[in-house]
Order: C-alpha cells, then sequence, then structure tokens
C-alpha cells in the first residue's frame, strides 16, 4: 500500500482480516467493500492477498494455509492470533 494512513487502520486491518475468512458475514463484507470502492491502495492490497491464497490453495491443493504461510500472513497483516 501507499503511505496513504487511515485513521482506523486496526479497525480496518481487523475487518480485512474477516472479510478474507469464510465466515464473513454480509454487514463486514458490505463494509469492507465500500471501502475498497473509494480506496484504490486497500483494494490492490486486499485482492493481492486474495489472489495469494487462492494461488496457494491452487498449488498446494490443500484446504488449509500452511501454519507457516498463516503466520507470515497474519504477521503481514499485523493480526494477533
Amino acid at each position: 500500500m501507499s503511505k496513504t494512513h487511515h485513521k482506523d487502520s486496526d479497525r480496518i486491518i481487523k475487518l480485512v482480516h474477516e472479510y478474507l475468512g469464510e465466515n464473513s458475514d454480509k454487514t463486514i463484507l458490505d463494509e469492507v467493500a465500500d471501502h475498497m470502492n473509494g480506496c484504490p491502495d486497500c483494494y490492490i492490497y486486499i485482492n493481492s492477498v486474495k489472489q495469494t491464497i487462492q494461488l496457494m490453495k491452487k498449488v498446494n491443493q490443500v484446504k488449509e494455509l500452511p501454519s507457516e504461510v498463516e503466520f507470515r500472513l497474519y504477521k503481514s497483516l499485523k493480526i494477533k492470533r
């Protein structure tokens, strides 16, 4: 992402995490979609992460990410597990 900072970046990161999860509710999906419509940096970032996850699943034919990859993903998203 660029050097654009969100005033509530911790909340955005949490929403992105939930958005990319399999148990996202409609409210979260709508909120992140609305945000991405007005924020090209987040749109690119979120879609890059989604594509990375899909590629990992396809290449390795696994239903879950390996723990090491999941750890790095959480770390890059600054999400505590």
